[in-house]
């Protein structure tokens, strides 16, 4: 019989000797009850890391909200100077195109388009944009995701691209 106990893993001791299941957190190694653990039997969590894994969480998410609301400015500072040059019914026809592409964000302004050149009727104002999509369909065959850029004309001036990154 001692033999037999001497063989055991360090897990199964702890348990014969608490008469109760004892499981090894994956995060600090220390081992607690297995009703206390709130996770899949594979990966289990103690209490102390499940509510400091909560706090981090709670902090990555407010930092990640932060960032897309900078973003987020960004772009509409951007459209309204866009409006300032082109006016209105420009901005309409680029807010459909925008609203087309799913989930756009962080745009930019740039000197060239990369892509090629398609030809599409967003009203008068915008009759085409190039497109340069790096992911066509992904694993699932309907994801995409890319850079459109539309020309932006400007009296006298060189003209400006407004690239779009997307996602779809």
């Amino acid at each position: 019989m001692v033999m037999a106990i001497l063989l055991l893993t360090k897990v199964e001791r702890i348990n014969i000797q608490n008469n109760m299941k004892k499981v090894k957190c994956i995060y600090c190694d220390e081992y607690f009850s297995d009703s206390d653990n709130k996770f899949e039997d594979e990966y289990p969590v103690c209490p102390a890391c499940d509510e400091k894994n909560k706090y981090y969480l709670g902090e990555a998410l407010d930092q990640l909200m932060e960032y897309e609301n900078q973003i987020f400015k960004k772009d509409q500072r951007l459209l309204n100077a866009i409006k300032s040059i082109k006016g209105e019914p420009y901005l309409k026809a680029l807010g459909e195109l925008i609203e087309g592409l799913d989930q756009t964000s962080d745009y930019s302004i740039v000197d060239k388009p990369k892509g090629n050149y398609q030809r599409e009727y967003w009203h008068k104002e915008i009759q085409g944009v190039w497109v340069d999509q790096w992911r066509n369909g992904g694993y699932t065959g309907d994801d995409y995701a890319g850079d459109v850029y539309v020309k932006i004309k400007r009296k006298n001036k060189k003209d400006k691209y407004l690239r779009i990154p997307y996602s779809m």
